[in-house]
């Protein structure tokens, strides 16, 4: 088991889209997560023969599957009401251009946001509890 893992980041991704839209999302979530949480922590992986360098997260990255968009609104939910960081992508932010996806968030009512994929960063053990249903994504 990897060592350093006090902190966690999960992006948990709905089975019913397709792997291109669940890819997006989870990328987008995670350049969200990254950007929106102070002093997270990088190593830089060099390889001497190409010079290649690589930026790559200190803590854990954990893929997880959940059976439908109702799964993953109800933990954003819970993130939301118990102040755990989060963020969120719903077919609202899939159209022709970045202010039409956040007009289409913001006016859809709740109940009818269909979610792609939610991502969490923090502590393992309280992060724990809540990913706990959901299985890993293969």
């Amino acid at each position: 088991m990897y060592e350093d893992n006090d902190k966690k980041i999960y992006v948990i991704l709905s089975n019913n889209h397709e792997n291109s839209i669940l890819f997006n999302a989870a990328c987008h979530l995670t350049a969200g997560i990254v950007d929106s949480v102070q002093g997270m922590s990088f190593h830089r992986y060099y390889n001497e023969s190409s010079e290649f360098v690589a930026n790559i997260s200190h803590y854990p990255i954990v893929i997880l599957k959940a059976k439908n968009s109702n799964q993953l609104k109800k933990l954003t939910e819970k993130c939301h009401q118990e102040k755990i960081q989060y963020n969120f992508f719903t077919t609202s932010m899939i159209s022709h251009s970045a202010e039409q996806q956040k007009e289409d968030t913001l006016n859809a009512p709740v109940e009818e946001l269909d979610f792609v994929a939610v991502a969490l960063y923090g502590d393992r053990d309280i992060l724990s509890p809540l990913t706990k249903k959901f299985s890993l994504f293969k």
